[in-house]
């Protein structure tokens, strides 16, 4: 594989090692990134049912689905709803497997990184999230006009969740 290519997988591996121990104490449990896992079942179900980490409790096991953004923090959520290849989306993909009842992750998380270091993270429930979208409690915004294979996403602002259906770290405030 490219050098280029095998970099960006072990920044992603450092990223979210960054954002574990936050999760971890928000959460109270154990997580188990398989998104880059070498494990075919790990595979298949990071690349069919989104799951990224397992979050691991001391009687149930549950998925987490992680976005982790470079740069300034938005403090927001972002779905990609629509792409201009036509290619299914996170939100399609996400929302017939709620309707269906078919495997997700039962939690969502965003992190934001700059200069390495951990900005913030929120983590909610995904039906939740996906309630905000479906409410019409969200916004739409597009990738950069210079990235190749343009995007729409959903935007959710995590201060339009209650207090009890989001956790967030702020590197600044610590847990809000």
């Amino acid at each position: 594989m490219p050098d280029d290519f095998n970099d960006a997988i072990k920044k992603a591996v450092n990223h979210f090692d960054l954002c574990k121990p936050v999760i971890e104490k928000m959460l109270g449990c154990e997580i188990i990134n398989i998104e880059n896992s070498n494990n075919e079942h790990d595979k298949i179900i990071d690349m069919k049912a989104g799951i990224d980490a397992w979050v691991c409790y001391d009687s149930h096991v549950r998925g987490l689905a992680s976005r982790i953004q470079i740069g300034k923090s938005y403090e927001t959520f972002t779905i990609r709803c629509e792409r201009e290849s036509g290619a299914l989306t996170e939100y399609t993909k996400r929302l017939n497997a709620i309707f269906y009842g078919h495997l997700y992750p039962h939690y969502t998380m965003q992190a934001y990184i700059n200069n390495d270091e951990l900005v913030s993270l929120a983590i909610c429930h995904t039906k939740d999230l996906f309630l905000k979208i479906i409410s019409g409690k969200c916004s739409q915004n597009r990738t950069g006009g210079d990235q190749i294979g343009q995007a729409f996403f959903y935007v959710v602002d995590w201060l339009d969740f209650d207090g009890g259906d989001i956790r967030i770290y702020t590197k600044s405030d610590g847990y809000i």
